[in-house]
């Protein structure tokens, strides 16, 4: 499964953000799709390595604004809670 996530970065801009193919992610047509129609929708996607620290700071932060995995066996599906050293953050609210 691959681990999106769809935030106000550190500049204020929105952007969706993914792992870049480093051997451990596999490549897919889910994650090709999606990137593809981030770019046909005008959207900023970028491909790198980033932390769960990024992670649970845009979420303190309020910079969240979604997180999803996506894969051939789960298409997409949205993430709302994470757990994190045993603290559980609310990725959105619905």
């Amino acid at each position: 499964m691959n681990f999106f996530v769809y935030w106000v970065n550190k500049k204020g801009q929105k952007e969706l953000v993914t792992c870049n193919l480093n051997g451990t992610i596999l490549p897919g047509v889910m994650r090709h799709s999606i990137l593809e129609l981030a770019k046909k929708w005008d959207i900023k996607a970028t491909e790198r390595e980033f932390s769960i620290h990024e992670v649970v700071q845009a979420v303190e932060e309020g910079r969240m604004l979604e997180a999803f995995g996506t894969g051939t066996a789960a298409i997409i599906c949205p993430i709302k809670t994470m757990n994190y050293q045993g603290k559980v953050k609310n990725i959105f609210i619905f």
